[in-house]
């Protein structure tokens, strides 16, 4: 690390340049040679004119910042869910081809949001006695499930515990208390450590993400994985809304996340229980309505998109050429093992610990390159080295969806994603001064 305003003097390039080191490692590195262009593994999808009467989309953003409570580096953060509702009755009465505003659709969408002040490093509480920011976090963090997206249905906790009450899913994993000896005994709502100290536990402790809280460095990626557990969550939470109440509503919706239906990090040890929820719901679906239910997640950046681009450029005509409008590409195992992450193929496969949604490369009726994620609604979808299509229910539909919900206004966009992040991004300066106003001199 450099001192305040010093500035690099390019001694280190001419070290590098002149290292045998970086010379013996450049030569270590395996170029995949130039050969003929990839056929990747297609698929054929009987498609329909079915589209949704609505779409739910699910989108989320964090913010932190320095605060000033006396202490160096304290600072705190904003968690910001939206969920946006939009109605497509209208929508068949637009002109084919026409290019939807985001005005039209700000006309017939509904918009609930979920927000929440998280305390960062050098926070405490108040009238706490040896309180620590780490314990703040972790109370925060059960507070904040203990939210619901409507006021007559379960709460965010309520989600986690059904879904994970039957599912022996839970790890052998060290208690949250600092310095205690014993393992994690995972139990519903506050509880205390059996401990001799008998310190306080949540049962959202589950989630270990509270192992992000570093109070050496900034609790970015704390708030950044609550984020994400919390549009899962929400996910989760509306599906069973509908499942139990109104399963004939799930027929004509279409559920989509923002990014790969999948949990990272240590969150992913409720990847099963999820797994499973989406799998009964969707059986509900089934048998009151004859169809599995449309959820997909659609991923902007990553190496999936970077591959289809690679893929779909044709030397002669240049990018987006080499496929027509419409291709349907499922890569399984095997492929994505051989062109996009490699490992051991023998081994675990690409999403096993991490999806519950099977990816496609999709190329719209507009010549638009989408990474659709779609849900694992049944158990052939979990054989992650098959890409029949059974695995893939409602394909058909969920295209028909990104066909006509995609938009020109940014580069393969989707505009319930671009509504769904409006509401839910934070303005950096409103952002910060929100935070700023919860540490202010009373």
């Amino acid at each position: 690390m450099p001192f305040f305003k010093e500035t690099a003097t390019g001694d280190s390039l001419i070290w590098l340049q002149n290292s045998q080191v970086l010379r013996e490692f450049e030569e270590s590195i395996f170029v995949k040679p130039i050969a003929a262009p990839i056929q990747p593994p297609m698929l054929q999808v009987v498609r329909s004119d079915w589209l949704p009467s609505r779409v739910i989309a699910i989108d989320g953003s964090h913010l932190t910042h320095r605060v000033n409570n006396g202490l160096p580096g304290a600072e705190a953060g904003l968690v910001m869910i939206s969920v946006v509702v939009i109605k497509l009755e209208l929508l068949g009465k637009q002109l084919p081809g026409t290019i939807l505003s985001p005005a039209f659709f700000r006309d017939m969408e509904n918009v609930q949001t979920l927000e929440s002040a998280m305390p960062g490093i050098g926070v405490t509480r108040v009238n706490v006695e040896d309180d620590t920011p780490i314990d703040f976090y972790r109370q925060k963090v059960y507070d904040t499930l203990l939210s619901s997206v409507g006021k007559d249905h379960e709460t965010l906790l309520d989600t986690l515990h059904e879904i994970c009450e039957n599912d022996q899913f839970m790890p052998r994993i060290s208690c949250p208390i600092t310095d205690c000896e014993r393992g994690y005994e995972y139990r519903q709502g506050e509880y205390y450590c059996s401990c001799s100290r008998k310190e306080k536990l949540f049962e959202t402790d589950v989630l270990r993400l509270h192992e992000y809280f570093d109070d050496n460095r900034t609790s970015v990626e704390a708030i950044s994985r609550l984020r994400s557990v919390l549009e899962v969550l929400i996910l989760i939470n509306i599906l069973r809304f509908f499942a139990e109440r109104a399963p004939d509503y799930l027929k004509d919706c279409a559920f989509v996340l923002d990014g790969p239906l999948a949990i990272f990090g240590t969150t992913a040890s409720i990847l099963r229980p999820v797994r499973k929820e989406i799998t009964r719901i969707s059986k509900i679906a089934r048998q009151h309505n004859g169809k599995d239910i449309v959820l997909f997640g659609i991923e902007k950046t990553g190496r999936m998109k970077e591959h289809w681009e690679q893929l779909d450029y044709d030397d002669d005509r240049g990018p987006r050429s080499r496929f027509p409008d419409q291709t349907v590409i499922v890569p399984d195992h095997a492929y994505i093992q051989a062109n996009i992450a490699p490992s051991n193929l023998s081994g675990k496969p690409f999403g096993q610990d991490t999806h519950f949604g099977r990816v496609v490369l999709y190329k719209t009726s507009r010549g638009k390159q989408i990474v659709v994620y779609t849900g694992m609604l049944n158990d052939i979808s979990s054989d992650f080295r098959s890409n029949m299509s059974e695995c893939y229910p409602r394909l058909g539909d969920t295209l028909n969806v990104v066909d006509n919900l995609a938009t020109y206004i940014y580069e393969d966009g989707f505009l319930p994603l671009i509504r769904a992040h409006a509401h839910a991004a934070i303005p950096l300066k409103r952002g910060t001064d929100i935070i700023k106003s919860l540490f202010e001199d009373k």
